[in-house]
């Protein structure tokens, strides 16, 4: 126990001002377009009004109808962020055991699974449309942990010989590769990317195909393409395309791929992560036959293959859509975290091919602490720290001018400036004072303050400022479509985040 409880108090100082911002989170530009549908016509046709019309990601539309239709909606909204959170590290800790397995210990499991997340989230581009808006955090975060899941539960079914479990675990597969097909285009091709390597992985591996693993990609295609091909998807479509031959839309998929690869490795603390986690992998080498036997016969250059394949394929399917044009964030979310678990697996292949058939691995303790201070370091500021002022909201008492003079690139960190800025709850504030602007004007024309003075962990740069789907919000807060005289409140919010 000793060993579990001060890891576990950094682990909750870091994550507790993620949580405790959720209670300022509010529903931003398509969340009022879907909320207004849902109203109107109930969770289920609402769903089938987006594939037929607006966009074909049916567990998506579906799922976010199903909480926008209900009369406790900003409750649930914000209650989503912590939940997700929580599911995040469920799915991280699963897909860690199902490789590990039990031999590792719960306590060295979880203090790795702890560790491996909360490196992960600090890693996310853009924490705002990861956690904190519902339309995106259903499509893009939530799938990926989903896909996560269906990797581990992979593990666990290839490895029971029980007839019922692997029926149990076949039934749940299916049901979140359904799922994920349904949520969003990127998360459906990774997931795809994902189920066709571990295909030819075994295929190479054992020299045989895998009927199972085979039925489960299939289902995979089939459900994507039941997504991707609605009649709603063609109307969206056409207001992004863009013309580009083919050698421009190839060099951009590669170019987008080295571009994503090297930013990984040497604008984040990956490599000195990598160097810590082969440490910890030869401390626990007693402890990982499990491991040992399903990377057995994995070589670690076809992982390497794949994971350049799988992206650079991913990135053509999307360049064909839409062209080889900048992304926002909020897809390079799901890039970051595919990454992630792909370098992990790749590392993981690299350690049991060389490291742990030749030698203990060893290294001076300095080098080990210096390592890890360095990381704490991340996790804490991020790659930067910067003291500018000038941000503070009007109202602001010493600690609040303090809090708005520091800038970083931790996540975590950041949600603390937030806080202790008075921004998240000026935000809030602000809402509510919107709120009664919608409820109370009157006429065609309502005057209605812009944003200022944001919570960047909060706040959805690319939707909110300075329309927002005016219609929408409208047609929802006042019963029909007005014209909305914005009025500015301070410094404009930041322009949103492309790559």
């Amino acid at each position: 126990m000793s060993r579990l409880w001060a890891p576990s108090v950094v682990f909750l100082l870091l994550f507790f001002p993620l949580l405790w911002i959720s209670q300022y989170t509010y529903p931003s530009g398509d969340d009022f377009h879907l909320a207004v549908i849902a109203n109107r016509l109930g969770p289920i046709s609402a769903m089938k009004w987006w594939y037929f019309n607006g966009s074909g990601r049916y567990s998506y539309t579906f799922l976010q109808s199903l909480i926008s239709a209900s009369s406790h909606w900003l409750v649930l909204y914000r209650t989503l962020p912590p939940v997700l959170m929580l599911v995040g590290f469920g799915s991280v800790f699963y897909f860690l055991r199902s490789i590990f397995g039990p031999a590792l210990g719960g306590k060295t499991l979880f203090l790795f699974s702890a560790a491996s997340y909360t490196l992960l989230v600090n890693l996310t581009p853009d924490i705002a449309t990861a956690f904190y808006w519902l339309t995106t955090s259903i499509q893009y975060v939530g799938a990926f942990f989903a896909s996560l899941l269906t990797f581990g539960l992979l593990i666990e079914f290839a490895r029971s010989a029980h007839s019922l479990r692997r029926l149990v675990f076949a039934i749940v597969i299916i049901f979140l590769i359904v799922l994920v097909a349904g949520t969003n285009e990127i998360s459906a091709l990774f997931m795809c990317a994902g189920l066709a390597s571990v295909n030819l992985i075994y295929i190479v591996s054992k020299k045989k195909l895998s009927v199972a693993g085979l039925a489960f990609a299939t289902v995979a295609v089939a459900f994507s393409l039941l997504s991707f091909y609605a009649p709603g998807n063609g109307a969206r479509l056409s207001e992004v395309y863009a013309e580009f031959g083919f050698i421009k839309i190839v060099a951009g998929a590669i170019s987008l791929t080295m571009y994503l690869l090297f930013e990984f490795l040497l604008a984040k603390p990956v490599l000195p992560a990598t160097v810590l986690y082969f440490i910890f992998l030869n401390a626990n080498r007693g402890r990982l036959d499990q491991a040992r036997s399903l990377f057995s016969h994995v070589q670690w250059h076809w992982v390497a293959v794949l994971i350049l394949a799988g992206i650079t394929g991913v990135n053509l399917v999307l360049f064909t859509e839409i062209g080889p044009n900048s992304l926002i964030d909020r897809l390079k979310n799901v890039y970051v975290y595919s990454l992630f678990f792909g370098w992990f697996v790749l590392m993981t292949a690299v350690f049991f091919q060389f490291i742990d058939r030749r030698r203990e691995l060893r290294l001076p303790n300095w080098v080990v602490w210096a390592l890890s201070i360095f990381l704490i370091g991340f996790l804490v500021v991020g790659s930067k720290i910067e003291i500018a002022g000038g941000k503070a909201i009007p109202s602001a008492n010493s600690l609040q001018k303090v809090a708005s003079s520091i800038e970083t690139t931790s996540v975590y960190t950041n949600a603390y400036l937030d806080i202790l800025s008075g921004r998240a709850a000026r935000f809030s504030e602000q809402n509510r004072h919107r709120e009664d602007e919608l409820k109370t004007g009157a006429g065609e024309a309502i005057d209605i303050s812009l944003y200022s003075y944001v919570p960047e962990t909060i706040f959805i740069q690319d939707i909110n400022q300075p329309f927002g789907e005016p219609q929408w919000l409208t047609t929802y807060s006042c019963g029909g479509v007005r014209k909305l005289n914005y009025r500015e409140t301070g410094p404009p919010a930041p322009p949103k985040k492309k790559f």
